[in-house]
């Protein structure tokens, strides 16, 4: 007996989840697109509550991240040979004749440490920038948000979501004030001279990353899985980044340049990002 099966050459229900899903988190769906699937399916009511849940997440996660790098930047400054006389200044009005001179070795590793705090800060900036464009970023998108950041340069909003659609332009950072610094050239982030710190260590470690993106970009073709476009890549090194905030913000709470309550602030903020790190909110 034979046996007749009529059979759909159209897309399964499961293909169908998982188009649309990644469309609407990319923003190329339209709201009665969403409202008629939502309609004939309820498990895209779900899916939206979930996209909801995360967009949270990640707002907390990005706020607490940029004040914990502004946080040690402001550490960072006040370690320098001129924010200590700065501080002595106000208290003694003799302090610029009596401060014995600065070592050397010393203020050429509080200029250092002040420029990798600098980075992170544009670091950070450039994650904000790169989540408020496009909540599942592509490896490409993070590519060209992060690279401008450690490079000097910034990447608007409106370049960061339109990759892969055209050339980028990158303006001139103006967004830092300059740092009071006895260096004429920023320090390198070679990992030689980025191994003492923390901040310096993840630094060493993105710029890697970078490199390796480059040149996965640069070959599409050759070798490395292209994984990464449904935002799991910016994810982890997001992840890098919290993990980073963490352990710098743990010590950044206890300097003596903070009040209490803005100590207690940074303790606030690296408690987000340790629940953060040890989450699967956005896991879906």
């Amino acid at each position: 007996m034979a046996l007749d099966f009529d059979v759909d050459d159209g897309p399964s229900f499961d293909d169908l989840v998982r188009s649309k899903r990644d469309d609407v988190l990319k923003g190329r769906m339209m709201s009665q697109c969403w409202t008629d699937l939502a309609d004939q399916h309820l498990f895209f009511k779900d899916i939206a509550k979930e996209g909801r849940l995360r967009g949270e997440s990640v707002g907390v996660v990005l706020a607490a991240v940029e004040g914990i790098s502004r946080v040690i930047m402001r550490t960072e400054l006040v370690n320098t040979p001129q924010g200590t006389a700065l501080e002595n200044t106000a208290t003694a009005a003799t302090a610029s004749s009596t401060l014995p001179p600065a070592n050397t070795a010393s203020a050429a590793n509080a200029d250092n440490e002040l420029h990798h705090a600098e980075v992170l800060v544009r670091v950070a900036d450039a994650y904000l920038c790169l989540y408020s464009s496009t909540p599942v970023p592509t490896r490409a998108q993070w590519h060209h948000s992060l690279l401008p950041a450690v490079q000097g340069t910034v990447v608007s909003t409106d370049d960061a979501a339109n990759i892969g659609a055209g050339s980028i332009s990158m303006q001139a950072s103006a967004s830092l004030p300059t740092p009071i610094s006895t260096h004429t050239s920023a320090p390198s982030l070679s990992p030689s001279s980025s191994s003492s710190s923390v901040v310096g260590r993840y630094l060493s470690k993105l710029r890697g990353t970078l490199q390796t993106v480059t040149q996965q970009l640069a070959n599409p073709n050759k070798g490395d899985d292209s994984g990464g476009e449904d935002g799991s890549f910016a994810e982890e090194e997001l992840k890098e980044l919290v993990r980073c905030c963490v352990a710098s913000g743990r010590r950044a709470a206890r300097h003596p340049a903070l009040s209490k309550t803005e100590g207690k602030a940074v303790r606030e903020m690296v408690k987000v990002l340790q629940d953060y790190a040890g989450s699967s909110t956005l896991e879906w």
